[in-house]
């Protein structure tokens, strides 16, 4: 995602030039739109060589590695939110996102890997049942090449009931944009610019998904922060680094072994199946 901090008079000067270009039936200007004729792409290489240095801002978004971090937020985080831990402060769900990103593939069978990815989109589209995202899942564990990754794949399915609740709600219009990077790339972006330039007006192209979380990005910056914690809020987790995690934080099995020795709480072991905890 990109974005031009511009004076009115020049976003509107440039903006109108290429809109002359279009057919007057579009109501704006759109890249493919314009690419897909010479006359088109010379408009597109006049605005751009019209925006003076510095004034644009991108955010990149990796779409591979931004759905490992979905399935950690969707379906993981909220198992141990329950269970009282904040997988957010020391960045455990990134840890995590982080390990089965760069070691899935490699780790294990890259084709099932990327299986597991597909399975998981699907699901949230709802175009694939909870079996058979888990039997995706089971696949990548089966093909692990190392004990200790195919228990960190496992920490996936012992959160299988929080998928169950957490398809329920798809099906009920929940989760709608939840793979959509439009965003989180549009808050990052926003950010950044706010950084530099202090109160700014936005304008956007038109988006249906931007529509539906207008209030989300006027409010988020009032939300309060998950990885610091207050009192009566989550536990964050003792430290615990193994051979495997990432980004400056371990990963969640501190958690899985902390609830499995709780006073009161019965042994439990991962992968055990659905309906044994």
């Amino acid at each position: 995602m990109a974005g031009v901090h511009l004076p009115d008079d020049l976003a509107a000067s440039i903006v109108g030039e290429v809109r002359g270009q279009l057919p007057p039936n579009l109501r704006e200007p759109k890249y493919t739109s314009l690419a897909g004729s010479s006359r088109g792409r010379k408009s597109l290489m006049n605005a751009f060589s019209r925006l003076p240095e510095g004034s644009v801002q991108t955010y990149l978004i990796d779409k591979r590695f931004m759905v490992v971090t979905k399935m950690v937020d969707v379906i993981v985080e909220p198992m141990a939110h329950r269970d009282g831990y904040n997988l957010y402060e020391g960045k455990e769900t990134l840890a995590l996102a982080n390990m089965l990103h760069l070691a899935g593939p490699v780790m294990g069978d890259a084709d099932a890997y990327d299986r597991m990815l597909h399975a998981f989109v699907n699901w949230v589209r709802q175009k694939a049942i909870t079996d058979e995202l888990y039997a995706a899942v089971a696949a990548l564990k089966a093909s692990a090449k190392d004990q200790q990754f195919a228990e960190y794949v496992e920490i996936l399915e012992y959160c299988r009931s929080i998928a169950d609740e957490t398809a329920a709600e798809i099906a009920s219009g929940g989760h709608r944009d939840e793979l959509d990077p439009a965003i989180p790339s549009l808050y990052c972006l926003a950010t950044t610019f706010g950084q530099t330039l202090g109160k700014f007006r936005l304008v956007h192209d038109a988006s249906k998904v931007v529509d539906r979380n207008t209030t989300r990005l006027h409010t988020v910056h009032l939300l309060p922060d998950p990885a610091r914690v207050g009192p009566g809020t989550q536990r964050a987790l003792p430290a615990d680094r193994g051979p495997l995690h990432a980004g400056g934080a371990p990963a969640p099995d501190a958690w899985l072994r902390a609830r499995a020795a709780e006073p009161g709480r019965p042994q439990e072991q991962l992968g055990a199946p659905r309906g044994a905890i």
